[in-house]
């Protein structure tokens, strides 16, 4: 088994892992800010507009930002490497 299949699925594992407490972050956040409300809010804002809140939208939003920050450190770390063999190619050209 390679490396890089290894290190995939463990970065995938870890990710799925930060997204689930992400989103439960994020949901006991808004949770808190509703609850502060005053009863006008809950007057003027429907149980489901509020409900639906605290389960799709947030859940929408916390893989959305799980997504691109995994995209975000693969493609650092792709860059980093590439750099790092360009340094590597250098140095052997002086070598020889």
């Amino acid at each position: 088994i390679q490396f890089s299949v290894i290190s995939s699925g463990l970065r995938g594992f870890i990710f799925s892992v930060t997204s689930t407490n992400l989103i439960q972050r994020f949901r006991n956040t808004v949770f808190a800010c509703v609850v502060k409300q005053d009863i006008e809010f809950f007057d003027q804002t429907k149980t489901g507009d509020i409900t639906s809140r605290l389960s799709s939208d947030i859940t929408t939003v916390g893989e959305a930002v799980s997504v691109n920050l995994n995209i975000f450190l693969r493609s650092t770390v792709q860059a980093g490497q590439y750099y790092t063999n360009k340094n590597l190619e250098v140095i052997e050209m002086f070598d020889s």
